[in-house]
């Protein structure tokens, strides 16, 4: 089984959250973040959409999303 794993980094600081099992909740957890995929540029980007760019909340965003995927080996039982 696939495993899902979220790497969200901003000006030197990482967190990461694991154990999505498919790419739909990946996909709503970035836009919860305010994250959207952009196709152009193949990679998920901040659209600063919830708060001002300008502001000082701004600065605690994270602004760069990393998806990586971690294959499971299915044991039968």
């Amino acid at each position: 089984m696939k495993r899902y794993t979220v790497i969200l980094k901003k000006f030197g600081c990482i967190e990461e959250y694991d154990n999505f099992l498919s790419l739909y909740e990946v996909r709503n957890f970035l836009t919860s973040k305010g994250f959207r995929w952009c196709s152009e540029l193949n990679k998920w980007e901040q659209t600063y959409e919830t708060v001002d760019p300008f502001s000082d909340e701004a600065d605690d965003l994270f602004i760069h999303a990393e998806v990586r995927v971690s294959g499971g080996v299915a044991i039968a039982g």
